[in-house]
């Protein structure tokens, strides 16, 4: 784990990749940065700004976050599942996924994801849902998800759509 003190005030989002480091914690005096659950956020903890690449399990988000950009998760292999608290008003988790508060746009699905199901009345999988999934192997969707971003399963090489029936 590393502690940044209050005289941090700029933390570049590749602080922590190729390295072991699982937690990041911010001193109460540090007017720039806070965290929750080793992760990195600015003061408010409105926006999630990185997660060390060290961290396992499952990343929290707290129910202030408002920004969770999908591409904070592309460098967390061992992360495989992401919940949020209860009431947050911008996202919801379900099965280990981020979703929208509404539960109708799957957000991300977690880099060490190996299988997953996306809830049903979930509409639409958002751009960089899946980015950095490289241990996804299996996507089990309802039919109620009717629109899916074109880049979706571009970075994720291991899954594979089965082809369209000839009529």
């Amino acid at each position: 784990s590393i502690t940044l003190p209050a005289s941090i005030s700029n933390v570049d989002d590749r602080a922590f990749r190729s390295s072991d480091v699982a937690l990041v914690r911010v001193t109460d005096d540090n007017p720039f940065y806070s965290s929750f659950d080793g992760a990195l956020y600015d003061a408010e903890r409105l926006s999630l700004l990185l997660i060390p690449e060290g961290k396992q399990g499952t990343v929290r988000i707290p129910k202030t976050a408002e920004v969770v950009s999908p591409s904070v998760f592309s460098h967390c292999p061992l992360v495989d599942s992401i919940s949020v608290e209860k009431d947050g008003a911008a996202f919801a988790s379900e099965n280990g996924l981020l979703y929208t508060s509404d539960l109708t746009t799957l957000l991300r699905v977690p880099a060490g994801a190996e299988e997953i199901t996306i809830r049903e009345g979930c509409t639409t999988i958002a751009a960089g849902a899946l980015e950095a999934c490289a241990k996804l192997t299996t996507i089990n969707a309802s039919a109620t998800v009717t629109s899916i971003s074109p880049d979706v399963f571009h970075a994720i090489p291991t899954v594979s759509l089965p082809a369209a029936s000839a009529i």
